[in-house]
């Protein structure tokens, strides 16, 4: 039996329901539909979407338009709500990556190979260039090491992945396992692999000789270091031709974008199961609440990369206890013990166990408990 607690702006609601699990059932494939494709409200209906970037800070997804100076907001849930636009330096943008460390972008242009670093309002902090990249499609960085990684679509059937330290200084060059013409684009990162994570996600395109036939598209994943191929799935559906990737830190599931249908409508974007995807799902509400009698805890930011707030509300005065817990249900940290509250009252969470070490990024519960009630809650943190 499960409670399902409904909260309103007069009044919570409780109700009691059942709920059947089937145990031994093979999770779904790699690539299986989560949801999609929806096309992105707000965009130009000629094709032109290619990369796309999640926000951790504001949960939003930023998509970029190829022919145009123009990135657009959305929700990152299943209504794909246009949240705004902001300007970039400069249009035919490929691919973009959002900086936890530093709140901002790694954008890339073609044809001029710049890859600026830009704020989430779109000025232009710096550039570097690419010279080296034929016609560069996407960019990730791995924040850990600070390496930028640049791929190459080339016309020949051996495509390239630069790497480049953040001012732009060339540090080596893989060769991309897969053979295809024009074939490598945008470029993700999966932190939830378990070979050298985090491994590198490929978006891959298959053309003719010629660059003139689309014949396939499949979502690639790398090994970071050494550039083998882990996994890869092609999309069955040979009219969609794919350009963006973005795995979805809080489950693991990739959002892919699709420029160009064939016989329908352009400019989509569908969320699928990732390689790695565990069996944790995405809380779809950046603002978390979770309510009990007499409890309420609020959740702002979630997911987070540095600190995030819980905000407990109570009907009446208390003692109360606030754990965090990893995904394995080991105490991380003791937040508050029989702290005496009354009302509401905040607490920070800084992302570090009890002797001030920074915990990896992953997924994290939180345990309230006010004299005889608990309540308890999923944080989702990023770095």
């Amino acid at each position: 039996p499960c409670t399902l607690f409904v909260t309103g702006d007069s009044a919570d609601y409780a109700t009691k329901f059942g709920i059947a699990v089937r145990v031994g059932e093979p999770p779904p494939q790699p690539g299986t539909i989560i949801w999609g494709p929806k096309v992105c409200p707000g965009m130009p209906t000629d094709w032109g979407l290619y990369g796309l970037a999640y926000n951790c800070s504001d949960s939003l997804i930023y998509c970029l338009y190829f022919f145009s100076s123009t990135a657009y907001k959305y929700s990152s849930d299943s209504t794909l709500q246009l949240r705004g636009t902001i300007t970039l330096p400069e249009d035919s943008c490929t691919d973009i990556d959002y900086c936890a460390y530093d709140n901002t972008f790694w954008l890339l242009a073609n044809p001029s190979k710049r890859v600026y670093k830009i704020t989430p309002t779109g000025s232009v902090i710096r550039y570097f260039t690419a010279p080296q990249a034929e016609y560069p499609c996407g960019v990730v960085e791995y924040e850990e090491n600070h390496l930028v990684y640049v791929s190459d679509r080339r016309t020949t059937n051996q495509q390239r992945i630069f790497v480049y330290d953040t001012l732009g200084n060339i540090l080596d060059t893989i060769i991309h396992p897969v053979a295809g013409y024009y074939g490598a684009r945008c470029l993700a990162l999966d932190y939830r692999s378990p070979s050298h994570p985090p491994s590198m996600l490929n978006m891959y395109s298959w053309f003719d000789a010629g660059g003139t036939t689309l014949d396939s598209c499949a979502m690639i994943e790398l090994d970071r270091e050494n550039g083998s191929l882990l996994n890869r799935f092609r999309f069955t559906n040979t009219e969609w031709n794919m350009r963006g990737i973005e795995c979805d830190p809080r489950d693991g599931s990739y959002w892919v974008t699709i420029m160009q249908y064939l016989s329908g409508s352009n400019n989509m974007i569908v969320k699928v199961v990732g390689f790695n995807m565990g069996n944790v799902n995405v809380d779809e509400n950046p603002g978390s609440r979770y309510t009990v009698p007499g409890i309420r805890v609020t959740v702002k930011p979630n997911p987070f990369n540095a600190r995030t707030v819980l905000t407990v509300a109570l009907g009446g005065n208390g003692k109360l206890d606030l754990q965090i817990y990893d995904n394995a249900g080991r105490l991380v940290r003791n937040v508050a013990r029989a702290h005496s509250v009354s009302l509401n009252e905040q607490f920070v969470w800084n992302g570090q166990d009890e002797a001030g070490k920074e915990v990896p990024r992953g997924v994290y519960f939180f345990r309230v408990k006010v004299n005889q009630n608990e309540t308890w809650g999923k944080l989702v943190l990023t770095r």
